[in-house]
């Protein structure tokens, strides 16, 4: 009996893993983590570099704040069952509020996720922004060591 029960929970476990169950790990955000608008052409901003350090772009990013540090919740970087991993951002009711709002108004530019000076990600706006998280794509191999700018250790 207790080996067909320790069956079903194996079985169970390995079921939820093949159906595209995302396991993740989660962080609070590091304090100086902000999203902030980048500038447009020939408008003054405070210019910042790429954080990865593989091109010497530069960008100028607007000195307000769309979304600051206190108002997200936490980081955490997903993977899912077929393996890609993605970082987001878990934004409380003001973080997702004020990024819908810029978003709303600023499709077709840019926002840039900063930490410590630095820009991590720079996307472009597609469409409106309505969730409570905000994914920040990072080529694979920075993925582990964004994860740990982006966060601070518990």
């Amino acid at each position: 009996m207790q080996t067909a029960r320790a069956s079903i929970v194996t079985f169970a476990l390995l079921a939820s893993c093949a159906f595209g169950v995302e396991q993740y790990r989660e962080r609070p955000p590091a304090p100086s983590l902000a999203i902030r608008m980048v500038a447009v052409e020939g408008a003054e901003g405070e210019v910042l570099p790429r954080w990865s350090g593989e091109t010497d772009e530069l960008l100028a990013v607007e000195h307000g704040v769309v979304v600051e540090s206190r108002n997200i919740r936490h980081v955490r970087l997903l993977e899912a069952a077929d393996g890609s991993r993605i970082l987001v951002l878990d934004l409380d009711d003001t973080g997702r509020s004020r990024l819908h709002e810029a978003s709303t108004l600023h499709v077709g530019r840019r926002l840039a996720i900063v930490v410590d000076g630095r820009i991590v990600a720079a996307p472009i706006i597609r469409t409106p922004l309505t969730e409570g998280e905000a994914y920040v794509a990072v080529p694979e191999p920075d993925l582990e060591r964004a994860f740990e700018v982006l966060s601070t250790r518990n």
